[in-house]
């Protein structure tokens, strides 16, 4: 299970390439695949994450929101400085404030925030009403009705009623891809492998030894993969036992399914964009299989212990790049280096990158030191 820490922080980066484009001044085709279709896997990722931690009562998805709710007012106020050096809320309404905060977030990463918060809710509602397979069927509606506001706008607008329905939808959220259309059924996702792995575990040793270790309080993006299901489940196979366990797919079979529906995701992407269909592109019709090939494939790598800090160091890229963006170009107008730091993408994001993980190592450390 230590795959999933490990992997917080290039999914991290890849958010980071979305805003920076790497490859755009190298082939903007390899820029368009990077951007457009593989780092689209990130964000589910990072749902899927807190989908298979999610708690099981109340009181410890009370204790989640609470913290999600002060990260997202921590990041508000250290993005303010941003919106009001770009005007944003220069003559902005109640309404369109509104909107930004719950559904949009305040600056333009920060959606996740609320997305997560008001996903797990609904899933967690959705869990007490009804058996995992209608969760699944509910959000799984609610991804397909995303998606025609999405990706496939162009051609699903076109169906009656649609586009009544969808100028509804966008006028309180500017996306389809919140936490209503898109968190809610990778959260469940998350939910449900969490079930499949304690289905084909089938080891009682791993079990009593996993469930033993302590447990983050924080699901999002801090949540140590140390650990048994909050559900009560047995927790997931170690990767030695995955490779013989139960009714598990064979390590290979899950790369080859990850790399079929990538390939389909891929082409599906380049025929919706030639087509111009894209309203936006975060959904598309085959990122659910790809995201579940790709989270069995990582809950089953052999396992390697994780350094206790790179999941909060993974938060601090996710939350911070945006303004390293900022600061690098504001250092490269200075130093008279644009035509390296910004012109040129792969330097501009290599040092966008860097920047990112140097200030969330700093900011971890700072943190671990108030604490101590």
């Amino acid at each position: 299970m230590d795959s999933l820490d490990w992997f917080r922080l290039p999914a991290a980066l890849l958010v980071t390439a979305i805003h920076t484009s790497p490859l755009s001044s190298v082939s903007p085709q390899a820029d368009f695949w990077l951007t457009r279709v593989l780092a689209r896997i990130a964000v589910p990722f990072f749902f899927m994450v807190s989908g298979f931690f999610l708690p099981d009562s109340f009181a410890k998805l009370r204790k989640q929101e609470k913290k999600l709710f002060f990260l997202y007012a921590l990041s508000i106020v250290l993005y303010l400085p941003l919106n009001l050096y770009a005007g944003q809320l220069s003559g902005i309404t109640a309404g369109a404030f509104l909107k930004q905060l719950f559904f949009d977030g305040t600056f333009y990463h920060l959606w996740y925030l609320p997305a997560v918060m008001e996903g797990m809710l609904l899933v967690w509602l959705l869990k007490k009403a009804l058996p995992l397979s209608g969760c699944l069927a509910v959000t799984g509606l609610l991804f397909l009705a995303g998606l025609g506001g999405d990706s496939w706008y162009g051609l699903v607008s076109r169906l009656p009623g649609a586009q009544a329905f969808y100028e509804a939808v966008f006028s309180f959220s500017s996306y389809t891809r919140n936490g209503l259309f898109f968190a809610p059924f990778f959260l469940c996702l998350g939910l449900s492998l969490s079930r499949w792995q304690a289905f084909t575990s089938k080891n009682p040793d791993d079990s009593t030894a996993l469930s033993s270790r302590p447990r983050s309080e924080n699901g999002v993006f801090t949540m140590s993969a140390h650990s048994s299901s909050p559900n009560g489940d047995l927790p997931a196979p170690t990767g030695a036992h995955a490779k013989s366990g139960g009714r598990s797919m064979p390590l290979g079979a899950h790369a080859l399914a990850l790399a079929v529906f990538l390939l389909a995701m891929s082409v599906e992407a380049v025929w919706l964009h030639s087509m111009g269909c894209c309203r936006h592109d975060s959904m598309y019709l085959f990122l659910p299989p790809v995201m579940v090939s790709l989270f069995s494939l990582l809950c089953r790598l052999p396992s390697k212990a994780c350094p206790p800090a790179l999941p909060a160091i993974a938060l601090s890229v996710y939350l911070l790049h945006p303004w390293v963006i900022v600061l690098v170009r504001g250092f490269a107008g200075l130093t008279g280096t644009e035509q390296i730091l910004v012109n040129q993408s792969l330097p501009h994001y290599a040092a966008v990158a860097a920047g990112s993980c140097f200030l969330g190592i700093l900011a971890v450390r700072a943190l671990r030191g108030r604490r101590e």
